[in-house]
């Protein structure tokens, strides 16, 4: 199948969309507050849900971050990744869960 990049009209807005970011690295402490900092200040980007686990000095966590397009995302990893602590930043892909179900009583 073929994979095509969609093309936006000039002054359409783009619609923003969901990616899951996972970042590794030293786990110590204001680490979350860098990520955050990278991601809603200098980024400008929503923070939908994030998870963090660490474990033997290490933190693994997973951001639901809403993106305008690949290109903020691909700039996005760059910038985490240059932080000091931090070894990797990628797209992480998992499966969307249905918004509706967690507001069901």
């Amino acid at each position: 199948s073929q994979i095509s990049k969609a093309k936006w009209a000039a002054g359409q807005a783009e619609v923003e969309f969901l990616v899951a970011v996972k970042i590794v690295g030293v786990d110590k402490q204001g680490m979350l507050n860098e990520l955050i900092k990278v991601i809603s200040m200098r980024m400008k980007r929503n923070i939908r849900r994030l998870t963090i686990d660490s474990h033997e000095g290490l933190f693994e966590g997973v951001f639901h971050i809403y993106v305008q397009n690949t290109d903020e995302l691909t700039a996005m990893l760059h910038k985490l990744e240059e932080l000091p602590h931090v070894y990797r930043a990628n797209r992480f892909d998992v499966e969307e869960e249905n918004l509706e179900d967690e507001t069901k009583d």
